[in-house]
C-alpha cells in the first residue's frame, strides 16, 4: 500500500503526546456520565480499509473532504479561551462547516450559548454527545448577538438571541461507539456525504473536529481543527496518527437546520 495523503505543512503539526495548552486556552472533554448511543440515523456506511487510499485520492483530486470545506470556504477556526467548553465548539465548527457546505457560507456561530444554557452558566467539561443534545434543546446563536465566551445571565431571554439561536441546529448526527476508529474514517471518507466527526480523547482531555481520514508515514490518521485559536498548531490544525486517533467518543456531525433568514 504505497498511496500518502499530501498534507502539506500539516506534517509540522503530528500530535504524538498531549500538547501543552496555549496560554489564555483549556481544554474540557470530560465523559463523566454513562453515554446513551443515541443516534438520530442509522449507522453510516462502512468501507473496507483496503479502499481507504482510493477515497482519500478521490478526495484530494475533488476536494470534496470537511477540511477542503473548512478551507476552501473559510469556516474560521474558533477559540474557547479560558472556558472548559471543546466538547462544544467542536460540535459548533461542526456545525459551521455543514453550513459552509449547503450555503458556501459558515455563520460565526456561539459555542457558549448552548454551553452555558446546557450546563447552567458553570465553566464546566463534558463530550460531544452531550453538547449535541445542548445544540438541539438551545439552538445556536451567532456570535453578533451571543458573544464568543460570553457568560452573560441576560443572554437567552433576548429576543436578537432567541431569533438566532433558532435558525441553527444539528439535525442528523450518529454517535459512534468508544474506539470505533473504522467508523471515524468510513464517515470522513464517504464519497456521497463525506462528514466532519467530533473527536473526544481521555489522553488528551481534549475534543476536536476531524476533518480528513489520511495516510501519512505508513499510519492511519486524521487531520483535525482545533478549538485554541490560529495561534495554535499550522493556523489552528493538526494530525492525529495511529493509536492516538482513536478517540475515547466520536459523534459525526452530518447535516444541520436549512437557515431561513
Amino acid at each position: 500500500m504505497s498511496f500518502e495523503s499530501n498534507i502539506g505543512i500539516l506534517a509540522n503539526n503530528i500530535i504524538t503526546k498531549a500538547p501543552e495548552t496555549p496560554s489564555g486556552q483549556t481544554k474540557g472533554f470530560n465523559p463523566d456520565r454513562n453515554l446513551t448511543m443515541r443516534s438520530t440515523s442509522a449507522i453510516g456506511p462502512r468501507y473496507a480499509r483496503r479502499d481507504w487510499p482510493e477515497l482519500m485520492a478521490l478526495q484530494e483530486r475533488e476536494r470534496t473532504s470537511p477540511i477542503h470545506v473548512h478551507q476552501d470556504y473559510g469556516v474560521p477556526v474558533l477559540s474557547q479561551e479560558r472556558t472548559n467548553f471543546c466538547w462544544m465548539f467542536g460540535c459548533v465548527s461542526g456545525a459551521m462547516n455543514r453550513y459552509a457546505m449547503m450555503d458556501g457560507i459558515a455563520p460565526l456561530l456561539s459555542p457558549s450559548g448552548p454551553a452555558c444554557q446546557g450546563k447552567g452558566f458553570k465553566n464546566q467539561g463534558g463530550w460531544g454527545e452531550e453538547a449535541v443534545g445542548y445544540i438541539n434543546e438551545f439552538g445556536i446563536p451567532t456570535q453578533d448577538t451571543w458573544p464568543n465566551c460570553s457568560f452573560n445571565r441576560e443572554l437567552p431571554s433576548r429576543p436578537s438571541v432567541q431569533k438566532s439561536a433558532d435558525l441553527h441546529d444539528v439535525i442528523q448526527f450518529e454517535v459512534l461507539g468508544p474506539y470505533d476508529f473504522d467508523g471515524v474514517m468510513s464517515s470522513l471518507l464517504c464519497p456521497y456525504n463525506s462528514s466532519p466527526v467530533t473527536l473526544g480523547y481521555n489522553w488528551w482531555g481534549h475534543l476536536v473536529l476531524g476533518l480528513q481520514g489520511i495516510r501519512y508515514q505508513g499510519q492511519w490518521g486524521i487531520a483535525f481543527v482545533n478549538s485554541w485559536d490560529y495561534d495554535w498548531g499550522e493556523g489552528g490544525y493538526g494530525v492525529l496518527l495511529g493509536e492516538k486517533a482513536e478517540p475515547t467518543e466520536a459523534v459525526v456531525i452530518k447535516s444541520i437546520k436549512p437557515r431561513r433568514i
